[in-house]
């Protein structure tokens, strides 16, 4: 008997890795079947599902596909001697089976997929001749595995792309994503053609495995280019998404940055949160302990303890490929509570999960769901189904840990809904196997409301019952703090051991409050002290309770204070929790100077003003300023008639502000007003709070008109008045004229202005003439930069001309009368102020950037763009479907193929409901397409087919 010839050991490994590669890309299951699978049980199965498909009158011509099995047959005796002994074999027709049959249920997919099998068989007819003939020959062999690579390669794309969750959804955009892919891999195959060819003929094998070499390097050069390009695209998709939906990420960012910059600097006081039993279990990669509620006091530090789990996750997540998904609510930032911006933000984060969804939710914001703005009913829908769509590897089981930091801060009307969403996610572990497990950290204080909604839900642990931890971590902060002031102290005669007594008298008396031992440690460090007693027994001296504290240092603050100057220090603590965004410190100089309603006030208050107001207020590093926590705002509100901020009276005296400056910049920002002295007071920072007033004057003045206790007799009416005056007055090209598409709406929203005719005029038009479809016009006439430039004599012209003038100034070197430091200072403050985004309702219309090229590139992603998903293609987006499509038809029309026909009455009958309402209009394979969403009700944008929330 003779000897069985060796086998390449190049070629077998080669094999080896494919078929492995292929192996963990499967399910056991589907493995084993794969394993049992003959080629005639494929031939079977595919004239079976013919069968099925002529009974649901769906009959494709499946006599595409025979030459691809004949291929197959020649082929497997070719590769027989490298696959003896080995499972190898069944794998190169096996998946077929399945592929075909999963696919059949859909019609579009199963002809795309049958199109692609076809092609491979021109790549395989060459074996019927080549079978006997080299199939021992060594450099043959390697081809051969070289083939047997790209086909299972074929396979695996395949096959994940119909196993992940929600395939037959996401088929137009996923497969615009993978076409790509499958081309390179039919590419390769034609290449190896000619490779085998030389081999066959034996001529120059050095050169045959030169070409081979060079086409292996191809191949990943081909690979690393597409995925990049699929990537560029996919963050391209992402930043218009969070155009579309008018979110800042960076606000959260700014937060969860100075939260994380705590949790590191007391990590050793955090670490204990890790370890506890069920916070522990939340982590883990399982469904034990779904959605945990971390309830503690006020000043307990629950922000760091979330700051410091999600610096323990973010390690885990990089590891086990699952995802992290955080929010903070704080009043520092009013937007950061919305209930509609928090869904917008955990939108944004879950989209990172795939880059199917950001595809997905891209083409829908195209689709007529973006017609309006979207609300919090459609953000819902949205939201649970992008949640419950989350795309996984078969067999992997991807967990998202989901982080709500202050629960208790949002809108108190919404917070019910909040928890019930939230527990909608949590409830879809009940969904099939391979679908995301979401888990839920919620922290917060303990609230009535909030225990009787979270109690059956989550489960719960309590600060308090972790006292003995938090004691310990309180004593290492308070050590490490006065350790900052040894120097002071030791002159005093205080050591080592004495400091150590007093950090653990603070721990004690703080119960659980680092906010508290915050406190004594800035009264220690900010107050005369004689001798050594005095200090070690200072913070047994001091309230126990955060109220009284407060109280006890509001007290020393106002002790030397005037009237005037106990009105004042309200009207910074009235900006600080009111304020529409946090204001820098050259924002909030400006809106003290116009706050007494002089539009022509001629200096700014003093930065040292804001020092006056310690430790009640901090100053963060990008120089605005916030509570040191939120239970001071709870404290300044509830102190009765003594009460030091109202919402009321706040209001009323932003509105002022907002006027006076708006007043100010129609005389000041107007041609005839004299250039240098506009310099002037502009360096000044006396301006610096125009581009807040522009953008949320209504924001502060409706609340006040609504009201039922407003004083027509107010300085706030007799602004107001002035400025509709001057407006009409100074509309002499008639400017001030609204469109009249959604006037119903705005009338009744704006209805307490219709007494200011000028001003209510305006107001319309501040709702409607910057919108995202008129900057979309603009941008595609004249570009984004040029198409926004505002009509002469408005409060928009005043706004440009202030922009253009803060850009003259960052050019110059020097100005008269103005030091160097004052211009660089200026320079530096003021430079994001000259480029803010020009569309009203973006987060960076009032938080600009750097230079104007930056809000440029901006502003571009606030238009809906159509690109050519043709490979290379080098044509810039294109602003119709209809231009997109001549593109193609004129430079790719060799890539598009027409479809086979069928009975469009047929086909409609039978196609899953999943699948219908496509738009036909962008069915071309050049044009990027992603599902259509659920039918879209137009009373309330809310998806047809969503689920009704949960009872409150």
């Amino acid at each position: 008997m003779p000897l069985r010839s060796a086998a390449s050991p190049a070629a077998l490994r080669t094999i080896r890795e494919a078929f492995e590669d292929l192996e963990r890309a499967v399910t056991p299951a589907d493995a084993k079947e794969f394993g049992n699978t003959t080629l005639q049980n494929v031939q079977k199965a595919a004239l079976e599902i013919e069968n099925r498909m002529g009974a649901r009158k769906s009959l494709r011509n499946m006599r595409r596909i025979m030459p691809f099995f004949t291929g197959l047959g020649h082929y497997a005796k070719t590769i027989e001697v490298l696959c003896n002994g080995t499972p190898y074999l069944p794998w190169i027709w096996a998946p077929i089976k399945l592929i075909l049959t999963v696919a059949s249920d859909f019609v579009d997919a199963f002809d795309t997929i049958i199109k692609h099998y076809s092609r491979i068989s021109e790549s395989l007819s060459r074996f019927e001749i080549l079978k006997d003939a080299f199939r021992n020959n060594t450099e043959f062999q390697n081809v051969l595995a070289v083939y047997y690579c790209d086909i299972l390669k074929f396979h695996k794309a395949a096959y994940r792309f119909i196993r992940q969750r929600s395939w037959a959804l996401f088929f137009d955009t996923s497969f615009g994503r993978f076409k790509s892919r499958f081309d390179d891999i039919i590419a390769n195959l034609k290449s190896h053609e000619h490779l085998l060819d030389l081999t066959a003929n034996a001529i120059n094998i050095s050169e045959a495995r030169e070409i081979r070499i060079r086409l292996e390097q191809h191949r990943k050069d081909q690979l690393d280019a597409i995925a990049k390009e699929e990537k560029r695209k996919t963050s391209q998709q992402y930043e218009e998404i969070v155009a579309w939906l008018k979110v800042d990420p960076s606000e959260q960012v700014l937060i969860l940055d100075s939260v994380m910059e705590e949790a590191f600097k007391f990590s050793s006081g955090c670490d204990w949160v890790t370890k506890v039993d069920r916070i522990m279990a939340w982590m883990q990669r399982n469904d034990n302990e779904p959605f945990v509620w971390l309830q503690g006091k006020p000043g307990s530090g629950k922000s760091v303890l979330a700051g410091h789990i999600i610096g323990f996750l973010q390690g885990a997540t990089r590891a086990d490929h699952s995802v992290l998904v955080s929010h903070f609510c704080t009043y520092s930032y009013a937007s950061s509570t919305k209930y509609d911006l928090i869904l917008r933000s955990l939108l944004l984060q879950i989209l990172q999960a795939n880059a199917d969804l950001v595809a997905y939710v891209f083409r829908l914001k195209e689709t007529d769901f973006a017609m309006r703005a979207p609300t919090s009913k459609s953000l819902e829908q949205l939201l649970r189904t992008v949640a419950s769509a989350v795309p996984q590897t078969p067999g992997e089981v991807k967990h998202i840990h989901l982080i709500l930091d202050g629960l208790d801060e949002c809108e108190s009307e919404k917070q019910g809904q909040l928890i019930n969403l939230l527990g909608q996610l949590v409830a879809t572990r009940s969904a099939p196997p391979n679908s995301a497990r979401y888990k839920v950290l919620v922290l917060s204080r303990n609230t009535s409301f909030l225990t009787k909604r979270l109690r059956k839900r989550a489960t719960v642990v309590s600060l308090t019952d972790e006292a003995q931890q938090l004691e310990k971590a309180i004593r290492s902060y308070a050590y490490s703090k006065l350790g900052a002031l040894r120097s002071r102290l030791t002159g005093m005669g205080i050591g080592d051991a004495d400091i150590r007594d007093m950090a653990t008298a603070i721990a004690q008396k703080a119960d659980g409050m680092y906010i508290w031992a915050r406190l004594v440690i800035e009264y220690i460090s900010n107050n005369m002290f004689y001798n050594k007693d005095e200090i070690l027994h200072a913070a047994q001296e001091l309230p126990s309770e955060l109220g009284a504290f407060y109280e006890r240092i509001l007290t020393q603050i106002l002790g030397n204070f005037d009237t005037r100057s106990t009105e004042r220090l309200k009207s910074i603590f009235g900006w600080i929790a009111y304020a529409k965004r946090p204001l820098r410190m050259f924002e909030f100089q400006s809106a003290l100077a116009f706050g007494p309603g002089d539009p022509m006030v001629a200096n700014v208050p003093p930065s040292y003003l804001f020092s006056m107001c310690a430790p009640l207020i901090e100053e963060r590093r990008d120089s605005t300023f916030a509570f040191i926590h939120v239970s001071v705002k709870d404290y300044l509100k509830s102190r009765g008639e003594r009460s030091m901020i109202s919402e009321e009276t706040a209001y009323y005296e932003h509105g002022t502000a907002t006027i006076t400056c708006l007043l100010s910049g129609l005389t000041v920002f107007d041609s005839a007003y004299s250039t240098h002295d506009r310099n002037r007071r502009v360096l000044r920072g006396l301006h610096a709070f125009h581009v807040y007033s522009n953008e949320f004057w209504l924001d502060h003045v409706l609340p006040v008109m609504a009201s039922t206790q407003k004083d027509p007799a107010s300085s706030l009416y007799a602004l107001m008045s002035q400025l509709a005056s001057k407006l009409l007055e100074l509309d002499s090209r008639g400017t001030l004229r609204p469109q009249t598409r959604d006037t119903a709406t705005l009338d009744s929203d704006l209805e307490c202005l219709k007494t200011f005719e000028g001003l209510y005029t305006y107001a319309k038009i501040v709702k409607q003439a910057r919108s995202a479809k008129s900057l979309e016009e603009k941008s595609r006439n004249q570009g984004a930069a040029e198409g926004s430039e505002a009509p002469p004599d408005t409060l928009s012209a005043a706004l440009s001309l202030y922009q253009s003038t803060v850009q003259s100034l960052l050019a110059l070197r020097t100005f008269p009368s103005t030091s160097m430091e004052d211009l660089e200072r200026f320079k530096k403050s003021h430079r994001t102020s000259a480029f803010t985004c020009r569309l009203n309702g973006c987060a960076r219309s009032t938080i600009g950037f750097e230079n104007d090229q930056l809000r440029t590139e901006h502003e571009k992603t606030h238009v809906s763009r159509l690109y050519c998903q043709h490979p290379g293609c080098p044509y810039p987006p294109f602003s119709s479907d209809r231009t997109l499509r001549n593109h193609i038809a004129k430079c790719h029309d060799d890539a598009h193929q027409e479809k086979p026909r069928r009975s469009i009455r047929a086909h409609a009958t039978q196609q899953p409901s999943r699948l219908r309402g496509q738009d036909l209009e962008s069915d071309h394979p050049m044009i990027h397409a992603a599902p259509h969403p659920a039918p879209i009700n137009r009373v309330d944008e809310t998806p047809l087919k969503a689920e009704p929330p949960d009872p409150m």
